[in-house]
């Protein structure tokens, strides 16, 4: 399979509505659908989405070297992606992406720092919140985040657990 290049993976963003300054966001999309897992977007996921977005520009600038995503461009994105859910075939094609945007990163070694990042945070949010109460032992995460979840691992090279 031949490498996709940021320009390729950008035009494939486009009929998205997604410009060339965020294709930077593509990890967001992939926690909006880790919170969206479930069909409901709580405010704790919420409060870790938008503080992983501050954290995820303000790094994507400072690598820059000047403000090649303001903040509140980047905001606005991740609103959209919380007021409605991203379609399935918005979600194919930012997995089709990914490693165009992973290669992009400066080593390998950063590269798979920013994986770890993106499941972590997964993680963060599926466990944030339960939409019911009692669960079970096993019921924290629901079979959706799990599922869903694991899609997004894989995306990194995470294995399925068996």
């Amino acid at each position: 399979m031949e490498k996709m290049t940021l320009a390729e993976a950008s035009s494939l963003l486009k009929p998205f509505g997604m410009d060339q300054e965020e294709i930077y966001l593509v990890d967001l999309v992939l926690l909006a659908q880790m919170a969206w897992a479930d069909d409901v977007i709580q405010d704790a996921e919420r409060d870790i989405l938008f503080g992983y977005l501050a954290e995820h520009v303000a790094s994507i600038n400072k690598m820059a070297g000047y403000t090649i995503l303001p903040q509140d461009k980047a905001f606005a994105f991740m609103e959209k992606l919380l007021k409605e859910k991203p379609s399935e075939q918005f979600l194919a094609t930012i997995h089709k992406v990914i490693p165009a945007v992973c290669a992009h990163h400066k080593n390998k070694k950063d590269a798979m720092e920013k994986g770890e990042a993106v499941l972590h945070a997964c993680l963060d949010i599926a466990a944030s919140s339960v939409t019911e109460y009692p669960y079970g032992l096993r019921d924290r995460f629901s079979a959706e985040e799990k599922a869903t979840y694991q899609k997004i691992a894989s995306l990194f090279g995470v294995e399925s657990p068996g």
